[in-house]
């Protein structure tokens, strides 16, 4: 195998910042092989030379090339069964066949074309068209990997609104229908003439309502984030203070769930950030851990400084987080499995990357224990300038 770099030639595609588009030329014949590999050389492409069809298909294998250039007569493997292979493979029947050789009856032409090679040049070649055919090739070859890129991309978007679609369903159904039936409820104690019966109901459809409104909040936020359209302001947030708010907020859910909420404060610590945004983080947060508890845990806070950042945790004791998908848990929609997939954070995990990121700073998840048995999510944000 001999590998030849881009000459002074400059082909078209090797232009635009990408390098020079890569040819593989399986010619045995060390005169004809020299001469296409000067010509496509001189035209502004890096050339890999392969001297009979076994070594060329090991070298496609791992890096296929933009074209290959095809000799029929060739010992091991012949051109006719290369090109069969090449074709008759979904990771390389993309790669555009340009046959050289010394074969010119009709027969062989037609056999090679319906093996799928797309063009055919008969020896002896003039530069030129040597040059003009593998461009129009290797053109083409680009054309149809920009189709199968936006291809990809579209299909992408179908699955994101697949996830999307699944998501709303999931986590707008239980309060949809707490809702429903607090009123149900409330109108039955009503037509009763039971009107002090109808505070608890209400409360409660109300309750959901509001969970309901933050749950297309933040799908209308995440989007805001990602297209950087979400102003953030920017002041001194007293993070204590935040994480006593949240607390405040949360106890009474801790308190139906029988969980128990824990706080530990280091040195008060300012970082400087959008409270309301932040204030948001934690308690989606707070509100999974409880979500994630098991009946007569705990769920605990822990605020601390280190190395110029601010430091808060939430613990759980319910089922942690996997390692396989640590990582891919704040992707959108994302949902783990388990108890976690019952939870329904799909986008909530999603916004609080995208808010943590956005004031320069991290968010990760680790266990407890690596049996996957309780989960600690972290946020480091920076501290104020001069703390």
């Amino acid at each position: 195998m001999t590998d030849t770099g881009s000459g002074g030639g400059g082909g078209a595609e090797s232009q635009g910042g990408a390098g020079a588009r890569r040819v593989l030329l399986a010619e045995d014949d060390l005169v004809n092989g020299g001469m296409l590999r000067e010509i496509l050389v001189s035209a502004g492409y890096h050339v890999a030379w392969a001297r009979d069809g076994e070594e060329a298909l090991a070298f496609i294998a791992p890096d296929p090339p933009d074209l290959f250039v095809l000799d029929l007569m060739m010992p091991k493997i012949d051109g006719f069964e290369v090109c069969a292979r090449l074709k008759g493979d979904v990771g390389t029947r993309h790669i555009p066949v340009l046959v050289i050789t010394a074969i010119a009856d009709q027969a062989s032409r037609i056999r090679a074309i319906e093996l799928g090679a797309d063009d055919y040049i008969v020896k002896p070649v003039d530069r030129v068209e040597v040059i003009t055919r593998a461009r129009a090739l290797i053109r083409t070859k680009l054309l149809n990997d920009e189709v199968q890129a936006q291809l990809r991309s579209v299909k992408r978007l179908e699955e994101i609104k697949r996830h999307l679609v699944q998501f709303l369903v999931h986590d707008l159904q239980n309060p949809l229908t707490a809702v429903m039936a607090n009123v149900q409820i409330a109108q039955r104690e009503a037509l009763r003439g039971h009107t002090e019966a109808l505070g608890p109901s209400l409360d409660d459809a109300l309750t959901c309502s509001r969970r309901m409104h933050e749950l297309l909040q933040s799908l209308l936020d995440v989007e805001r984030l990602e297209e950087g359209r979400l102003q953030v302001r920017m002041e001194p947030v007293d993070v204590v203070q935040v994480v006593e708010s949240v607390l405040a907020d949360q106890r009474g859910t801790a308190a139906e769930g029988s969980v128990a909420l824990t706080v530990e404060i280091g040195d008060p610590v300012t970082v400087t950030g959008d409270q309301g945004l932040l204030r948001r983080v934690l308690a989606n947060l707070v509100g999974n851990a409880i979500r994630f508890a098991p009946e007569n845990s705990t769920v605990r806070i822990r605020v601390s400084s280190h190395r110029g950042r601010a430091i808060i945790a939430v613990t759980d004791e319910g089922p942690g987080v996997p390692r396989a998908i640590r990582n891919r848990i704040f992707e959108r929609y994302h949902q783990a499995g388990s108890a976690r997939e019952r939870g329904g954070a799909g986008l909530g995990l999603t916004f609080c990357k995208l808010v943590v990121e956005a004031h320069g700073g991290q968010i990760w998840v680790q266990n407890d224990r690596e049996e996957v048995t309780g989960a600690t999510f972290l946020v480091g944000l920076p501290l104020q300038a001069g703390r």
